[in-house]
């Protein structure tokens, strides 16, 4: 296993850095859109909007689809040969293409019809900028599958920069086109839903390049579009975890439906805080659940769940090494962040504090929210679609009760609070399972220690620096067009992660002695 260990934190080292300059060029987009946008209406019909191809992405691109895939296609490529998986993926990339084409059609244009039965400006100007956006989820979805593809072949960095180019060109758009058209909220509108469908096809043709160079070109022959029983498999694989993906939608949908009812700051505040909340996550969960899971795959086909079970808990192990830290230092210095990130142009002092508020609630429930990409695995791994997706719709419901009994004394924070105990429960929930499924013990309290371990060191190096925070803000070197909190924020972030990382090395943590060797081993 200890080989295995290394050869995991290597490939989700590569992958990790890939995901994390995507996600710093996604906060300079942010960035970007709240100076453009602001901290309202129209930056609420923008998310809104695009929420429409990322409930699609979510779904076929990075969810229900690609946990299917990559299984059926590591089983394929190892009892039947590469010829035979590339006529699999090129049915299951054209199958999805033609179904995605179909859905674009009919979300377009039965939202060309609702822009007539709505009188509200905000609502007028989101079912116009649907049927702009609706196409990108074609490309962005189909990326995902042939990126799935790629990941069970073990190539996983290049798939995972492709989103770079999406954040560069709205950039490059909300720096140098939308201000042409400031007080004209449909035309910047417009400006950036062409800029994001450029994006997408110039990404599907380098992604297509990739699996070409890789040799899972796709075969577009008569042997390829007569393997019926491919679509049946990934079908009856994708069913269950589609139904409970799209019911995680349904309840993000229900989410911000919820916020808009609280005010205008609400939905912003919600998906601002989301997006700083997921940036760990997809950083450390996505980047280690997608290597694990091919590897889990392989150990399940053999029957090996002793192994299964390790390469689990090696992944949950250094997810909670990764994002305990990254929750303490977001709670501690939120306001900091956030008036980083967003305190420009049209995002105001309102909209600041009610971003504060959400993520106080939001942010602790990142160690659940990354727990259950690696938790899941342990039945994906195996086949076993249905067991998370009943589990996934229970807490959904959950969720929608406990955002009716929170939102009103906490408004968006409870909200936030609803999603992160839901989550903790889909976590508690399926870990029962398949203790009862494998009838194995599952090694738990080897969690607890090192948990408990990065906790109290973290909060207690956090609070240290922010009471430095105010002198470091005193001293900065950096121009003031780059940010107030830039410098004092990289300097206790530094400071933050390298006394976390040595103290830990010291007290023989086995994920940082790990990773310590690992370093050392890329220098040599």
């Amino acid at each position: 296993m200890a080989i295995a260990a290394k050869s995991i934190l290597k490939s989700s080292g590569g992958l990790m850095i890939a995901t994390l300059l995507s996600r710093i060029l996604g906060f300079l987009r942010v960035m970007y859109e709240a100076f453009v946008l602001g901290g309202g209406a129209l930056a609420g019909a923008w998310q809104m909007a695009f929420l429409v191809p990322n409930w699609f992405r979510r779904l076929f691109g990075e969810g229900a689809l690609s946990a299917a895939m990559i299984p059926m296609i590591s089983h394929e490529l190892v009892t039947s040969g590469l010829e035979q998986a590339r006529q699999s993926i090129t049915l299951i990339v054209a199958s999805v293409g033609i179904l995605l084409s179909l859905l674009c059609i009919v979300i377009s244009g039965g939202s060309l019809l609702a822009v007539h039965l709505v009188s509200r400006t905000d609502l007028v100007l989101i079912f116009r900028i649907i049927p702009l956006v609706a196409p990108y989820m074609i490309f962005i979805c189909l990326i995902g599958v042939m990126s799935s593809a790629l990941n069970s072949i073990r190539v996983f960095f290049w798939p995972a920069m492709g989103a770079v180019l999406l954040n560069l060109c709205e950039i490059a758009a909300l720096v140098w086109l939308c201000p042409k058209f400031t007080g004209k909220n449909y035309e910047t509108l417009e400006v950036l839903s062409y800029t994001v469908l450029a994006a997408g096809i110039v990404q599907f043709i380098l992604t297509l390049g990739m699996m070409y160079y890789y040799g899972l070109g796709l075969v577009f022959s008569r042997e390829s579009f007569h393997r019926l029983a491919v679509l049946k498999e990934l079908w009856l694989l994708m069913l269950p975890g589609l139904i409970g993906a799209a019911g995680v939608q349904i309840s993000t949908l229900v989410d911000r439906t919820m916020a808009i009812s609280l005010g205008e700051y609400a939905l912003p505040a919600l998906n601002n805080c989301d997006r700083l909340v997921f940036l760990p996550i997809s950083v450390f969960a996505l980047s280690l659940g997608g290597v694990v899971l091919p590897r889990m795959s392989k150990a399940a086909a053999r029957n090996n769940l002793t192994n299964m079970l390790d390469i689990m808990f090696f992944g949950l192990h250094n997810l909670l090494f990764m994002c305990l830290p990254a929750t303490v230092f977001l709670m501690v210095f939120r306001v900091e962040i956030l008036r980083l990130i967003f305190m420009h142009g049209n995002f105001n002092t309102i909209a600041l504090r009610e971003a504060a508020w959400t993520i106080m609630f939001y942010a602790i429930g990142i160690p659940c929210f990354a727990g259950i990409k690696i938790v899941v695995a342990g039945f994906q791994a195996r086949k076993d679609m249905k067991t998370p997706m009943k589990v996934s719709l229970c807490c959904i419901v959950v969720n929608i009760i406990l955002n009716l009994i929170l939102m009103w004394p906490l408004r968006q924070g409870g909200i936030a609070l609803a999603t992160v105990l839901s989550s903790l429960m889909n976590n508690t929930i399926l870990l029962l399972l398949l203790r009862r499924d494998l009838g194995m013990e599952l090694p738990l309290k080897s969690l607890l220690r090192p948990a408990v371990q990065a906790t109290v060191i973290s909060l207690l190096l956090a609070i240290a620096l922010f009471y430095l925070y105010p002198w470091l803000s005193d001293w900065s070197c950096l121009p003031h067009w780059l940010g107030h909190d830039l410098w004092p924020l990289m300097v206790c972030g530094t400071v933050f992660a390298g006394l976390y990382f040595l103290i830990l090395h010291w007290l023989d943590n086995r994920e940082a002695k790990a990773l310590w060797e690992l370093l050392l081993r890329r220098n040599s």
